[in-house]
Formats: structure tokens, C-alpha cells, sequence
């Protein structure tokens, strides 16, 4: 059950060894917070983020978020150990082979074709992460 206030989410679930409630405070509402956030809650810690910036159900939220994310693997692994990686497949796609470029716009290098194979990188946008994170 989520509860979500003004600057403050309230996630409340039991601990899954003892029926107690242990409590964690995250203070940052990015993705990393929420992703540590939703961790905690797997493991059955109650859990209140407190964002400043703004709250998960303001309509800027997006915005404050920024646009695009690139996943790189390790991030994808920690998504997917806590359950949000699947949810997330249907509205990413996986970067094509990337380029570098100058401030002006001109490729300056390319990696090699065994790049993506080996560094697949999924692109989303960062409000769809953010409100996965948060359905936990």
C-alpha cells in the first residue's frame, strides 16, 4: 500500500521475518533514491522518500526529471533483481550502435560492431523509470 504526500511517499509493508516494521528514510527522490527505495520495500522495510524538488504526483515531475536515460547492464541488473526491468522493455529500446560527436556535430569515432552485442544499452524516458520505481 503507497501513500504519497507532499514531498513525502509513505510505503508500508511488513518485514517478511519478523512481521515487525522496520522504517528507512531516503532523502533524494532521483532514480537512485527511488531505486533504492524500491529494494528496501521488496525486503519489507516501510519507506518514505522525501524529494524536495517535487512530489510523484505533481504534474512537472517529468520535467524535473529530465528527459532521456540510457541503461547501461549493471544498471539494468539492479533493475531486474527488483523486479522493475520487465515492466520498463515494452517502452525502451535498445541504443543502436553509437557515435561520438563534437560540439559542432561531427562524428569523431564510432565503437567497434561487437559493441552492442557486448553493452546493450536501453533507452527510455526518465519519468517512465521514475514511475515504475515508485509502483515498486
Amino acid at each position: 500500500q503507497s501513500h504519497i504526500h507532499k514531498k513525502t511517499m509513505v510505503v508500508s509493508t511488513p518485514h517478511p521475518f519478523t512481521g515487525s516494521e522496520r522504517k528507512i528514510v531516503v532523502v533524494g527522490g532521483g532514480i537512485g533514491g527511488l531505486t533504492f527505495a524500491s529494494a528496501a520495500k521488496r525486503v519489507g522495510f516501510k519507506v518514505v522518500v522525501v524529494e524536495r524538488s517535487f512530489t510523484a504526483d505533481d504534474p512537472n515531475a517529468p520535467s524535473a526529471l529530465g528527459g532521456g536515460i540510457g541503461l547501461w547492464p549493471p544498471s539494468q541488473e539492479v533493475l531486474h533483481s527488483i523486479g522493475a526491468l520487465a515492466p520498463l522493455l515494452p517502452g525502451g529500446a535498445y541504443m543502436p550502435s553509437p557515435c561520438y560527436l563534437n560540439s559542432g556535430g561531427a562524428v569523431l569515432g564510432r565503437p567497434s560492431a561487437a559493441f552492442q552485442e557486448r553493452f546493450p544499452v536501453l533507452c527510455l524516458q526518465r519519468s517512465e523509470l521514475a514511475a515504475q520505481l515508485l509502483r515498486g
